[in-house]
């Protein structure tokens, strides 16, 4: 279940394993040759889940894109990929609305005390399958 608790100018998700988690711990890109490097942030969100008015995600993908292309001429892969540089994006530009990770939850992560309605949950990625 979705509502319009979910809409706003610029909306971001909760990543669910980092829900709660000191910034030490988060997994920006750190590495200074890629387009998406942090040396720090605050808050670490979630790229399944994002949105806004068009003009919004419109600067969004293409903020990640132009990162993502220059990475990949400088034969540069960002940790978590395109997320990681969605990371960055909402670091610079700080998104209007925050979901919860229930948006997008992980059911390895288990149980939260004050994640009630997991809204939609997440599949587990093939990577040995997609990476090849």
């Amino acid at each position: 279940r979705w509502g319009s608790e979910a809409l706003g100018d610029s909306v971001a998700q909760l990543h669910a394993f980092y829900y709660n988690k000191p910034a030490d711990i988060l997994t920006y890109d750190r590495n200074p040759k890629s387009m998406a490097y942090m040396e720090r942030g605050d808050t670490y969100y979630h790229a399944a889940i994002f949105g806004g008015t068009w003009e919004n995600v419109q600067r969004l993908a293409e903020s990640c894109y132009l990162g993502i292309m220059t990475d990949k001429r400088n034969e540069v892969e960002a940790l978590w990929h395109d997320e990681s540089h969605l990371n960055k994006y909402f670091w610079i530009h700080k998104p209007s609305k925050v979901l919860s990770p229930e948006y997008c939850w992980a059911t390895e992560v288990g149980y939260r005390r004050d994640l009630h309605f997991p809204r939609l949950v997440w599949a587990e990625k093939q990577y040995g399958i997609l990476r090849t």
